[in-house]
């Protein structure tokens, strides 16, 4: 299995093949108005705040960069093996996902299937550094059903020297494609059995602590007139406030290295681009989740963009 191991710096759960949304969504006017919990129980945010005008002129233009990079045909970035500069611990494939897990209450807020899904996970490392440094990425792999899930990003502790260094819109990216390109029928990874990368259609963010990409998700509800105890929805064919805060969102670190992967790899995730987005307040819960959890925080839909 060496080669098929090598991940790094963003937490994440990676769906892959059909589309993840096996049963029907929750309807974007029930999710965006539904209700929700008001309490703040989670670890502190980290990191400076920035400019909200300034991450919605950010978030426009790595949009026009990705659409123009889908208009022109711009080729791919070709990118080196992670495993040059990247170590794998803990690897794991084709585990079932159980009611257990703290991903489905989330799933069933956001109308996925889970009940079939499987997950593989590896906890990645950066090859340079102490013997105790941190890990660079730990997370969980879903490639049947078309999403991503991150939830911690750990950027600090990648050690490596800077020229070995990779962005982690390009690292999420190669992740993706080990998971996605190489799974056959009975969920094992081989090398060319299966090619379902640009099957990607929905990302989401769990446990997001950037102090400013929480304060942009206030700051756009408030905006935009939505209530601070309900969740967000964003829209791209929208204007006004509400097309300002759909692209502060888009500005955000957590939202614009998505951008940047779907730029830099447009051919082969299919030519996508961000098509909706929903936010849940920090002060988010449902009934069911016990105090201190990681919380769902940010989802992001995407659709194929077709140039006229």
């Amino acid at each position: 299995m060496r080669g098929y191991w090598k991940v790094p710096l963003l937490a994440a759960v990676l769906y892959g093949s059909q589309s993840l949304v096996n049963s029907s969504p929750v309807p974007a006017d029930s999710l965006a108005t539904s209700a929700l919990a008001i309490r703040d129980d989670g670890p502190p945010l980290i990191g400076p705040s920035k400019d909200y005008k300034g991450l919605a002129k950010k978030g426009k233009e790595v949009d026009d960069e990705l659409l123009k990079a889908i208009k022109d045909k711009v080729k791919d970035v070709v990118l080196k093996p992670l495993e040059d500069n990247y170590e794998e611990r803990d690897p794991e494939v084709s585990k079932i996902i159980t009611g257990a897990e703290d991903l489905v209450d989330d799933f069933k807020e956001i109308g996925l299937d889970y009940e079939k899904a499987k997950y593989s996970s590896v906890r990645v490392f950066s090859k340079e550094g102490p013997v105790n440094k941190g890990v660079v990425v730990a997370g969980k792999y879903y490639d049947q059903n078309g999403v991503i899930v991150g939830e911690d990003r750990f950027s600090a502790n990648d050690k490596n020297a800077k020229d070995k260094k990779m962005k982690s819109s390009d690292i999420v990216f190669l992740i993706w494609k080990m998971f996605a390109g190489h799974r056959n029928k009975n969920g094992s990874l081989k090398r060319g059995m299966t090619d379902d990368v640009d099957k990607l259609m929905d990302f989401i963010g769990r446990n997001i602590l950037s102090r400013s990409t929480v304060e942009t998700m206030v700051k756009a509800q408030e905006n935009t007139k939505q209530p601070k105890d309900h969740v967000g929805h964003f829209k791209r064919d929208s204007k006004d406030a509400e097309l300002e805060a759909f692209y502060a969102l888009l500005g955000t670190d957590s939202l614009s290295s998505y951008n940047y992967m779907l730029k830099d790899h447009h051919e082969a995730l299919g030519n996508k681009r961000i098509k909706e987005i929903f936010t849940y307040p920090r002060t988010y819960d449902s009934a069911k989740n016990p105090k201190g959890r990681k919380k769902i925080s940010m989802v992001a839909k995407f659709e194929v963009y077709k140039p006229t």
